[in-house]
């Protein structure tokens, strides 16, 4: 307190000469420093503080309606917002020690005090209730958030090694604050084992000043008997030495949010529908097992990628939803073939992928792989459908050359291609062959998607014989590539990749378009009646564009021929494959007035009954039933029927693969219409073609 404040002084004090003694005292030792209000009853006195406001009471322990310490303590109890000096004529050191103990701020013995003496105490007993009542604040403040708080507090004295714990920290552990000691064991002893070593090291960083302040998360052990997630937060004090004497802080219950963490983190790491790890898992694990197998090259590994066959027909056919549940069945039968050390993942879509992190020989990665195929033979029993399917396996193992996941994913995928090539359910090791040809594969897309933008498609043009004249009728137009590197590719060289990329839509719409150019500029130099025509082929890729009507118009007003001259040739596979939709696709096309064409007919197994349901004009039957015409297994009586069912049903047709006179003799003798084949001539560039064109040559003399 400022020496130059007054302090406002109650006294409480019978004795009117002892009263008097004490104003003197005050008066010459500080004349305006204290101003005294005096009365000598402690009834009085209580009146009085609820009236006025004062700094400190200095009180006679001997009063007339009050005696001895009671007297102080109903004091402290009434005004206990007051300090409180206790007066008295007795110099006793009990009396003195149980006045402080009740709340007096110090106690003077009347006879040997000065005014000094009583203003110095006056003083210090303001400043010490003050500072008592502040900490006392504290503490309550300290005490309710502590009660309020969800967290548990925890304060370490370092210097004896003692803990105190809150309530809250015990409840937290599913005990009462009497069974929780102060020993630091009630902690450290409750860690989980694989946390308390993280846990003792970001202790004594703290301690180190390495850090700002200690926070770890750890599991800890319930009374239950399970563990759970805390987060504990702390801060130390150190001395001038910089030795840290004090460590409190709190720990929160983190259980929910690591549960719904670890849920969060193990959805995206598991496929939703199967449950079974995915991609991204798969691949993490496969990049420690390659790490240690460079470290260690005994370490050997294999992965096992395995692809459904004909999954998307049964997704087709059956729906999707059937088809989830086919994949999770497969799963099912899958999960049971893999060893405990190994690990199964959905890549996405049909594809899984095994990986056996230690293996001791190739024959353990060809056993697993045997057991996931024969897992898949027998049928799959879902709502009332017996569906049977079948898994191509490839098969990658560990080896030197690879440094990347990618690497050994991508040969296990291309041997998985050379699996699915060989025929269903069946499986095949990676070598270095099958990486050789995926990058010659790989190169000849490459080189097909510059040939489109390049222009390097050519057309060759086969001739098409009427037998009932003997002279070109028409030509198919045939697609072949001047690939500049390895000269002229044939359709067998390409077709099957520009499939499978996506690419022969456009080759497809390319060859329309260019052969029906050549078409009118043909039909225009050689008017003849009726006019050539020109056979195109049409892929089920194509067939599947549904704005392909279109686009024929569009040609077709392009160029400014009939319609009638341009015949679209879809194969029986392309048929029975699009059986869904391909009358109501056949027929948007036949409003256009081409002609369709069924090519390849008598490959496809369909039923000669079923022509009459598509809109079609033209068969062509194929070259192996007219090879063979002549021989044992008696074709003659197979093209005989076809050629008198189309003709039933008002189409004519072509034969393919026309080779010998007799062969010709015998198709006119069946009234077939038209023929194309090397006794005629093959397929040749437009110069050729024109020159053909030129010469007008008739082959019926070629059938005598």
């Amino acid at each position: 307190m400022d020496d130059k404040v007054s302090i406002h002084l109650l006294l409480i004090e019978d004795d009117t000469v002892d009263a008097l003694s004490l104003y003197d005292l005050l008066e010459k030792a500080d004349p305006s420093g204290v101003k005294v209000s005096h009365v000598q009853r402690f009834a009085d006195g209580l009146d009085l503080v609820h009236q006025e406001h004062f700094d400190v009471v200095l009180l006679d322990l001997s009063l007339p309606d009050t005696q001895g310490l009671d007297t102080l303590d109903q004091l402290c109890r009434f005004v206990p917002e007051l300090p409180v000096v206790v007066l008295t004529g007795v110099d006793s050191q009990t009396t003195a020690a149980e006045a402080l103990r009740q709340g007096a701020q110090d106690f003077l013995v009347k006879g040997s005090i000065d005014g000094q003496l009583i203003i110095r105490s006056l003083r210090y007993a303001i400043e010490r209730h003050r500072a008592q009542g502040a900490l006392r604040e504290s503490q309550e403040r300290y005490e309710l958030a502590a009660r309020a708080a969800n967290d548990g507090l925890w304060d370490w004295n370092l210097h004896t090694n003692r803990i105190y714990y809150s309530p809250r920290w015990a409840l937290m552990l599913g005990y009462s604050e009497e069974e929780i000691g102060d020993s630091p064991t009630e902690w450290f002893l409750r860690l989980h084992p694989d946390d308390v070593e993280p846990t003792r090291r970001a202790i004594a960083q703290h301690f180190k000043r390495e850090t700002d302040h200690f926070e770890q998360e750890y599991r800890i052990r319930h009374r239950s008997g399970s563990y759970r997630w805390m987060l504990s937060r702390g801060m130390a004090l150190y001395t001038d030495n910089g030795e840290p004497y004090r460590m409190a802080g709190s720990q929160s219950d983190i259980t929910a949010r690591k549960q719904t963490e670890e849920k969060l983190i193990h959805d995206a790491l598991h496929d939703p529908l199967t449950r079974l790890p995915n991609r991204i898992f798969f691949q993490q694990q496969l990049e420690g097992t390659l790490n240690r197998f460079r470290a260690d090259p005994t370490q050997q590994f294999a992965v096992i990628f395995l692809d459904l066959d004909r999954f998307k027909t049964i997704n087709d056919s059956l729906g999707h939803l059937m088809g989830d549940r086919l994949l999770t069945s497969i799963a099912g039968r899958l999960e049971r073939c893999i060893p405990p050390s190994g690990i199964i993942a959905r890549f996405g879509g049909d594809e899984f992928a095994v990986l056996l992190p230690q293996i001791t020989a190739v024959a353990e990665a060809t056993r697993v792989a045997k057991h996931m195929l024969q897992a898949m033979e027998a049928p799959f029993l879902l709502h009332g459908h017996e569906i049977f399917t079948s898994g191509s396996i490839g098969i990658a193992l560990s080896a030197d050359n690879y440094t990347r996941t990618e690497e050994i994913l991508r040969d296990a995928d291309t041997a998985m291609y050379r699996a699915k090539a060989a025929g269903m359910g069946k499986y095949r090791l990676f070598d270095a062959t099958m990486h050789i040809r995926a990058m010659a594969l790989w190169q000849l897309e490459t080189d097909l998607r510059r040939a489109i933008e390049r222009d390097e498609f050519l057309i060759y043009y086969q001739p098409i014989i009427s037998f009932k004249t003997g002279q070109l009728a028409g030509f198919e137009a045939l697609v072949r590539w001047n690939h500049p590197d390895r000269g002229l590719l044939y359709p067998a060289d390409f077709l099957a990749l520009a499939e499978e990329t996506g690419l022969l839509n456009i080759i497809d719409r390319w060859t329309i378009r260019h052969g029906a150019a050549q078409l009118r500029e043909w039909q225009m130099e050689y008017l003849r009646q009726p006019p050539i025509f020109l056979n195109v082929n049409l892929s089920g890729s194509i067939l599947n564009q549904s704005d392909l009507p279109d686009y024929i118009d569009a040609v077709l007003r392009e160029t400014g021929i009939h319609p009638n001259t341009l015949r679209l040739e879809i194969t029986e596979g392309a048929i029975l494959r699009e059986i869904a939709g391909i009358n109501h696709k056949l027929a948007e096309l036949q409003k256009l007035n081409v002609r369709l064409c069924i090519d390849d007919f008598g490959t496809g197994y369909s039923s000669l009954s079923s022509l009459h349901y598509y809109p079609i004009n033209t068969l062509k039957i194929d070259g192996s039933f007219i090879a063979n015409m002549n021989s044992e297994i008696g074709n003659i009586g197979i093209v005989r029927t076809i050629i008198s069912l189309a003709h039933d049903l008002n189409l004519d047709v072509i034969a393919e693969g026309v080779e010998t006179p007799n062969q010709m003799q015998q198709l006119q003798a069946l009234a077939c219409e038209f023929g194309q084949g090397v006794l005629f001539a093959q397929a040749a560039d437009p110069s050729s073609s024109r020159q053909l064109l030129q010469q007008n040559p008739s082959w019926l003399s070629t059938a005598c």
